[in-house]
């Protein structure tokens, strides 16, 4: 069985390229406890008022 292209490369290139697509150090990401379990969510609103998907790196991301 041969393995994505991606597999071959560097573990620590691999992991900066997933973190690149994430997140991970927003100020707009916030820690919240939910029934015992960490969850991260956006602080940022959509247009509607709803909460923002959290996980997708967008526009408004900056570094803390």
């Amino acid at each position: 069985m041969a393995l994505e292209h991606l597999d071959y490369f560097d573990p620590l290139e691999r992991l900066l390229r997933k973190e690149r697509r994430t997140c991970a150090g927003c100020i707009h990401q916030e820690r919240k406890e939910l029934f015992g379990t960490v969850i991260f969510v956006c602080k940022l609103k959509n247009r509607d008022g709803s909460g923002r998907k959290h996980g997708d790196r967008c526009k408004n991301y900056r570094e803390k």
